[in-house]
């Protein structure tokens, strides 16, 4: 029987070498340091750069240098601030038996944080929802960090760990879709700081009783509505009747070919006319 992990966790390290670069070719510079640190204070606190005039000056001073847009420096200076608290979660996970699955960026640490060296096990072999689900189900604990600019959107990863065999620990975010769909009320573990993450990953490993109770709660969540098949069969349903008709009939008849009709989010929210969005159909195989 495969040994279970105590902790697992599926992460990137974010971003590519146009930052690396970007780092190495400015780094020196009092002014460009001043204008990042002003602007990843921002990302910290909000997830996004605002249009604010502090920030604003500073942002144009990393424009200038690097000759992104707005956007690009914005997502690079979030890839810093989410890789920052990953780093910081695996040295203080790792001397509890944390797994880290993950790409090969990694490896650049491995020179300089011993606690990456211990945890690190590669992503490449995780082909399939199937292999992700042989993970999240051989280990005690698994968690969930979105990155800094997530906002109130939930990974799917969370449903799936949810479902399994492993607990749940993800970070708290108000107004998550996670309090939308389930309740404020609702049996999934969250962290709002690293110290609380530490702290509910030793009282877990600790108390098997209570993990194993929490995960029958979780997993009651999302035993209705929520599979991949239930999920398809309702946007077929809102975008349009017809293939959801057909691919719904599929189940009954395997051999039978189904179809996703291609539309648009919009062309499915209230308020639109409820008129179906005429495309092409993609073929699918069978449920």
């Amino acid at each position: 029987m495969k040994e279970r992990a105590a902790i697992t966790w599926i992460a990137s390290l974010v971003g590519d070498d146009r930052l690396d670069d970007l780092l190495d070719k400015n780094g020196g510079s009092q002014e460009w340091k001043e204008a990042l640190r002003v602007c990843l204070e921002q990302i910290e606190r909000r997830g996004y750069l605002r249009a604010e005039q502090t920030t604003r000056e500073a942002l144009d001073i990393l424009i200038a240098a690097s000759h992104w847009s707005a956007e690009q420096i914005e997502q690079q200076l979030q890839n810093i601030v989410t890789n920052h608290r990953r780093v910081e979660i695996i040295n203080r996970l790792a001397p509890l038996g944390l797994r880290l699955y993950g790409n090969d960026r990694w490896k650049k640490l491995m020179p300089y944080n011993a606690a990456v060296v211990a945890s690190f096990h590669s992503a490449k072999s995780l082909a399939s929802h199937a292999d992700l689900m042989d993970i999240y189900d051989n280990s005690l604990i698994s968690i969930n960090l979105p990155q800094a600019q997530a906002g109130t959107g939930i990974q799917y990863r969370v449903l799936d760990v949810l479902a399994s065999r492993s607990l749940l620990l993800t970070k708290a975010v108000a107004g998550s879709d996670l309090s939308y769909l389930f309740g404020n009320e609702n049996p999934i573990e969250t962290f709002s700081n690293l110290e609380e993450l530490v702290s509910k990953c030793q009282f877990y490993l600790e108390h098997e009783a209570e993990r194993t109770a929490r995960i029958a709660e979780c997993n009651a969540l999302v035993s209705r509505g929520y599979s991949f098949e239930e999920r398809v069969s309702e946007y077929l349903t809102r975008s349009n009747a017809r293939a959801a008709a057909t691919c719904l009939d599929q189940r009954r008849s395997p051999a039978s070919p189904g179809s996703i009709a291609l539309v648009s989010a919009e062309s499915i929210c209230a308020g639109r006319g409820g008129r179906p969005l005429e495309t092409a159909a993609l073929p699918i195989q069978p449920w």
